[in-house]
């Protein structure tokens, strides 16, 4: 008995690896999924809500995340979360997530980074793929998550204070 899931990558290609371009298609059908929608065009604003809707799960495995606001887009959404278990995203989401262990590190320019189990993930997005208990208690835990929230009050200010470090000499 399989698992259908629809995957869609909402991405920009170039932006996945800064150390070369990375063909999804290829990957994609590596691992078996030839059925996969790719959204590679820009996406305004307004288009989000609707894309994060229609999907049943939400998954990340980023390794450097400080605060991931397409998590919050999602959990506002009332998404089920799986995600790469790092600090940063334990801090700001708690129990609301799917944690996903590390296994090994990728050492890049910028120095070592952690990387997401990739057998983990899969184990945790089959889980809730075939539990709609499990799906419905984190959707919950996702809606409550984003109501701690409040951009004006939260989010903005933080991220003004953030561009500004990084603006600054």
């Amino acid at each position: 008995m399989g698992i259908r899931l629809k995957l869609v990558l909402a991405t920009n290609p170039c932006r996945i690896s800064p150390y070369g371009l990375l063909d999804l298609s290829l990957l994609a059908q590596s691992i078996g999924m030839e059925n996969v929608t790719f959204i590679e065009d820009f996406l305004e604003e307004r288009d989000m809500p609707e894309l994060y809707r229609s999907a049943d799960i939400y998954a990340t495995l980023s390794t450097s995340e400080g605060y991931c606001f397409s998590i919050m887009e999602a959990q506002a959404c009332g998404l089920p979360i799986v995600a790469h278990d790092i600090p940063p995203l334990k801090e700001i989401y708690g129990d609301s997530f799917v944690p996903v262990k590390s296994e090994g590190v990728l050492y890049l320019p910028i120095g070592p980074v952690p990387t997401a189990s990739v057998k983990d993930a899969v184990s945790k997005l089959r889980k809730m793929a075939l539990d709609e208990d499990l799906r419905k208690e984190y959707s919950k835990k996702s809606l409550k998550n984003a109501k701690r929230y409040d951009w004006n009050e939260y989010i903005g200010p933080r991220l003004e204070k953030t561009l500004i470090k990084i603006l600054e000499p």
